[in-house]
């Protein structure tokens, strides 16, 4: 989830606000990674149906760790939380898959459907493992880990194509999709200028990502908030958040502190005060200090470690697909308790 119309705002009305930069201004550089970011900006470099392109994943990422390496710089990767390994999404879109297989005898194309390799975060990681990159794993709010890791780790920048990580205090943000590897450059969101562009001061920036939608405050929360701004004007025919962006500024304001009014008008209900101002807290990275660490995540099952670490061992991943891995597995689930019945009935007579 990102902030609802901000991308859409910096590259209509304040492009100043972008900047290029070198990606290693200086040796030891350091940034953390949004693995969410980054593990969609691979998948969509590769032929990724269903399955099948393990070997393509795993040289894209290693290309992509010589680059950044390459230049100096250091990097943390920050992965979702190990639940995420193999979600019930996951276990339906394979079942989708081998539906389509069964029913049409090929692997599916773009044209019949795109679906994210399962366990994709958790392979990523251990391929970067294997390129001795740090690699860190969220444990419940995986936006706030991620900013809160790039301070503790006293590191130059965010790299992520999640624009909620521009309202944060105090952490830059790079995007991840601007990286060019060839001119070792990056783009950089100078928050000072995009907020005076919209005639506020930076410490509102938290308040503006909560009234225009995001992560925590979905844009449907604020609809009848936003009808309202919009009475008497003209559409423009863009997202309806850059003609009401004058308004919400206005709004925002003289009222930075009081979250009762602020629940009461755009959440349409007071008792959500307390919870917005939890929100701005999040936001400005409160309670974070030197000390501050995760809980710790427990390793994922065996099973899983094992099916994945077969899944992207090369000679495998050039020959075969997740797919074909699957069949393969529930073939011999099949074959295996068949026998198992065989055995148990003959014991019965």
């Amino acid at each position: 989830m990102v902030v609802n119309g901000l991308d859409e705002y910096i590259s209509v009305k304040c492009k100043q606000c972008v900047k290029t930069v070198p990606i290693c201004p200086k040796p030891g550089t350091r940034y953390v990674i949004d693995g969410c970011s980054f593990v969609s900006s691979i998948v969509r470099q590769t032929s990724w149906i269903f399955g099948g392109q393990w070997k393509e994943i795993k040289d894209l990422v290693e290309k992509f760790v010589i680059s950044l390496l390459g230049e100096g710089c250091d990097a943390t990767f920050i992965m979702p939380h190990w639940e995420d390994v193999l979600t019930p999404t996951d276990l339906k879109n394979i079942k989708k898959g081998l539906d389509f297989v069964s029913v049409n005898k090929r692997l599916p194309t773009a044209v019949d459907f795109y679906q994210n390799p399962p366990c994709v975060y958790f392979t990523v990681a251990q391929i970067l493992r294997s390129c001795r990159v740090d690699v860190k794993c969220s444990v419940s709010d995986f936006e706030f880990e991620v900013a809160a890791w790039a301070k503790v780790l006293d590191c130059t920048g965010i790299i992520s194509d999640n624009n909620e990580f521009a309202a944060l205090k105090g952490v830059p943000y790079f995007r991840l999709s601007s990286l060019n590897t060839k001119e070792h450059t990056i783009d950089y969101i100078d928050r000072v200028l995009l907020t005076k562009n919209v005639g506020l001061r930076e410490h509102h920036l938290q308040l503006l990502s909560c009234l225009l939608g995001n992560s925590l405050i979905p844009p449907e929360m604020l609809q009848t908030f936003h009808r309202k701004l919009q009475s008497g004007m003209q559409p423009s025919g863009h997202n309806p958040v850059l003609d009401i962006m004058p308004r919400i500024c206005m709004y925002v304001r003289p009222q930075t502190t009081q979250y009762n009014m602020l629940a009461r008008t755009a959440l349409a209900d007071e008792s959500k005060a307390d919870f917005l101002q939890a929100i701005i807290s999040r936001y400005n990275l409160e309670n974070v200090d030197g000390d501050w660490k995760p809980h710790q995540t427990p390793d994922p099952p065996h099973q899983v470690v094992t099916f994945i670490c077969n899944l992207i061992h090369v000679e495998v991943i050039s020959q075969c697909s997740i797919l074909e891995h699957i069949q393969s597995l529930l073939y011999f689930a099949k074959f295996t308790f068949s026998r198992i019945l065989k055995k148990k009935k003959s014991t019965l007579r």
